[in-house]
């Protein structure tokens, strides 16, 4: 497989669900290493440094590269949504997956934005 320069200049970040860490992507990974020989850049954070969803996502934006792809399982997929909340993607691909979309609020019929 031949990886296009525009995918493997830009790094890709792999979120977590809750209670996991990098063993939960170790075949993406592997297999992103082989079939890339080494040249897509990997990030997967531990999800440590915040006590919220909010908190969490000032921390990965303050750490990460400017531009970046992002993927999220579980809590990971809430967190990149949180992350794309407060940086909305401008050429960042996005792909949250086995998460809920909607906050308990919206979920109760509120609005999902806090108003200012």
């Amino acid at each position: 497989m031949t990886f296009s320069s525009a995918l493997t200049s830009t790094p890709v970040v792999l979120l977590p669900g809750m209670m996991c860490d990098d063993r939960l992507f170790a075949f993406q990974t592997e297999q992103l290493r082989k079939d890339s020989q080494n040249a897509v850049k990997l990030y997967i954070p531990q999800l440590v440094y915040g006590s919220s969803m909010p908190e969490l996502a000032q921390y990965l934006l303050a750490a990460l590269p400017s531009s970046f792809c992002l993927c999220g399982l579980s809590m990971g997929g809430i967190l990149a949504m949180e992350i794309v909340a407060q940086a909305p993607p401008q050429g960042r691909t996005f792909s949250p997956d086995g998460h809920q979309s909607s906050s308990r609020n919206e979920r109760r019929g509120g609005s999902a934005q806090q108003a200012n």
